[in-house]
């Protein structure tokens, strides 16, 4: 259920403009040469896909493409975010938990209509695990999402008030922020949206006689430990950034075979761990991590299956 809710999530995110990243630097990794071969080849095939797609619109800076209005152009950034991801998974393993880490999964599932979040590895970030991310940037994400889809059947009921819902809402940003975003100022997370702070604290009095989730459907089925806040807590003045220990092995074991969209496998082979690489952030280790795939990927056949997706028949076919 957990995941189904991202899912559903994310389907809304797919009608919205977002930033495109594809970055994923590799300093820290436990092989930096294989990542940057790795992110290299992805790049060119990229170039190559997209070259395919003809000039209209046409696409020059793959930064500036228009990738929710051409499906063919879309269906190359899916399989370019499932080969940097599989960079990630084998030569930089020990950072499944970053934050660049969260931000390239994050920005696959926005920018790739078909893409499927609960299958791509470690999509839903440990807090307290090693290397984790100061936020869980995906958590936070969801809410933002979720809080406003919850607001309309709030706003539309004939026994809620519109401040009593707007609270709600705020509230249950607040709340993911609370529990996974403490630390880190609200200024280094902004590209999510604002967190109302000050009116949350307007709100405290009202909030204290409702029951958000079971009075006005708001649903806070989107991590573990879910507390509904009764006060202001101190905000986070810190940047977005890496913590905790080191990984040392992969969690998925040497070998991982995983997908992004239906149709697509990937195999991660996982680089032997580097210390040396991982503390200076260089390594003298030969390139591995290629992207690999089971069958031979089909330009024709995805851009068939955008095409569908961006028609608005349902998205919800390829979360199947």
């Amino acid at each position: 259920m957990y995941f189904g809710r991202l899912d559903i999530l994310f389907v809304l995110f797919a009608n919205t403009t977002h930033a495109i990243t594809l970055s994923f630097p590799s300093n820290g990794c436990v092989n930096p040469t294989g990542m940057d071969s790795c992110m290299k080849s992805s790049t060119q095939s990229l170039m190559t896909c997209v070259s395919q797609c003809g000039t209209d619109p046409g696409c020059v800076d793959t930064n500036s493409c228009g990738v929710a209005n051409n499906p063919c152009v879309t269906s190359c950034f899916c399989q370019t975010y499932a080969e940097r991801l599989n960079c990630a998974l084998s030569s930089c393993w020990n950072k499944v938990y970053s934050c660049n880490y969260q931000a390239i999964a994050l920005s696959a599932v926005q920018i790739c209509p078909i893409a499927v979040a609960r299958t791509i590895p470690f999509y839903i970030s440990d807090n307290e695990g090693p290397g984790a991310c100061s936020c869980n940037v995906i958590r936070l994400a969801a809410v933002f999402v979720s809080s406003q889809h919850d607001e309309i059947p709030c706003i539309s009921s004939k026994t809620s008030g519109t401040n009593i819902c707007n609270c709600c809402r705020i509230s249950e940003i607040v709340s993911v922020y609370n529990e996974n975003c403490n630390t880190t100022a609200p200024s280094a997370i902004s590209s999510f949206g604002e967190i109302q702070f000050g009116d949350f604290e307007n709100c405290l009095p009202t909030l204290g006689s409702v029951d958000c989730q079971n009075d006005y459907g708001f649903d806070t089925n989107i991590g573990p430990g879910f507390v509904w806040p009764q006060s202001a807590q101190p905000i986070g003045t810190g940047a977005l950034t890496d913590k905790g220990s080191v990984m040392t092995s992969p969690l998925s074991g040497a070998t991982l075979t995983w997908t992004l969209f239906p149709g697509e496998q990937m195999t991660a082979v996982a680089a032997p761990f580097d210390s040396k690489a991982v503390a200076s952030g260089t390594s003298k280790t030969t390139a591995t991590g290629t992207a690999k795939t089971s069958k031979a990927w089909n330009l024709q056949d995805t851009s068939r299956k955008l095409t569908v997706a961006l028609a608005g028949l349902s998205y919800m076919l390829f979360l199947l």
